[in-house]
């Protein structure tokens, strides 16, 4: 497979006896990187790393290999507490569940509780090291980086990308090992990206320099399995979509991935945005029903009438006594 970058075959037509679900995660399956490893080294804002784990995932990584973070002793200790009462741990530094929309289930993800650990491991699987610093002998990571002088010839075929934490960066422990350090291109007086862009910017830029390489035919089919496994754990499920179980039958991955293409109905909208849609235009029809009725002329109740009457009288009557007393 050439450097230019990973091509899929187009499919016109969709078997209408195929579930749809198995055509589009076999798309996603046929898009995934073999040569692009994501490391994310000791991030200690779970949420930062949950969406960098969801970037990762849409942008075709398979592979996202995470190292603990070192946390403060004040959170250490409250982590033992936790743990002692049954209650959790407070720092949930794993893949996770918000952010990442469950984009986690269809990673092979791997943890590790130290940077030895992680390093041991993608020396065994024959990664080559890139890391993301600062330091003056980084080398950007712009259009002219394959015709500079720092470029690898030939380029590796496996590529670890690290990203280090928000404060830190990547550890020196890390860097001593790396093969490269490279740097994102930026033009303004912010000296960083937030761990998220930057995370994208670089796996983007890395995807253009060494195109993209699918994963090798044994991981695809063991990664076809087990995702028609968790497709197909509905127990509502068709016997269409359990004749894949187990099977080798390859489902035909769909044309395009973008939900609503060729739908009359359009694009598929996420159901609280659509509500949301909803209730304001709602409101914008109230709004203008209302601007538009003529102004309701007040009609006071006969009885109110009476009451406000009496009460004048009464008022007027008692003033009156007062100033003739």
């Amino acid at each position: 497979m050439s450097g230019e970058g990973f091509k899929h075959e187009v499919v016109e037509v969709i078997d209408e006896e195929e579930p749809v679900r198995l055509q589009r995660a076999e798309r996603v399956l046929r898009g995934r990187m073999g040569n692009v490893t994501l490391v994310i080294e000791k991030c200690s804002n779970e949420f930062n790393q949950q969406a960098v784990v969801r970037t990762a995932e849409a942008m075709g990584v398979q592979r996202v290999y995470l190292v603990r973070p070192t946390l403060p002793k004040r959170h250490a200790s409250q982590q033992k507490k936790r743990a002692k009462e049954g209650k959790g741990a407070e720092f949930e530094w794993g893949a996770g569940i918000g952010v990442t929309s469950g984009c986690e289930r269809w990673l092979t993800l791997k943890y590790f509780q130290t940077t030895a650990e992680c390093i041991a491991a993608l020396k065994e699987e024959n990664h080559a090291i890139w890391a993301t610093d600062l330091a003056i002998e980084a080398v950007c990571l712009d259009e002219d980086f394959r015709a500079s002088e720092y470029c690898p010839s030939p380029l590796p075929s496996k590529v670890a990308l690290v990203m280090g934490s928000e404060a830190e960066g990547v550890s020196k422990e890390m860097l001593d090992v790396a093969d490269l350090r490279v740097y994102l291109p930026m033009h303004g007086f912010t000296d960083s990206f937030n761990i998220g862009v930057a995370a994208a910017l670089a796996l983007q830029k890395v995807t253009e320099i060494l195109g993209r390489e699918p994963l090798p035919p044994a991981e695809m089919d063991s990664l076809r399995q087990a995702w028609i496994q968790q497709l197909c754990s509905n127990p509502t499920i068709t016997e269409t979509l359990k004749s894949y179980i187990g099977s080798s039958k390859v489902p035909t991955p769909l044309d395009d991935l973008r939900e609503g293409r060729g739908n009359p109905e359009g694009p598929r909208i996420i159901k609280k945005v659509k509500r949301r849609q909803e209730e304001a235009e709602m409101l914008r029809a109230q709004a203008a029903a209302e601007k538009t009725a003529e102004p309701k002329q007040f009609a006071m109740p006969a009885y109110t009438a009476h009451v406000v009457l009496a009460a004048v009288t009464f008022s007027a009557g008692y003033m009156l006594g007062r100033r003739r007393a």
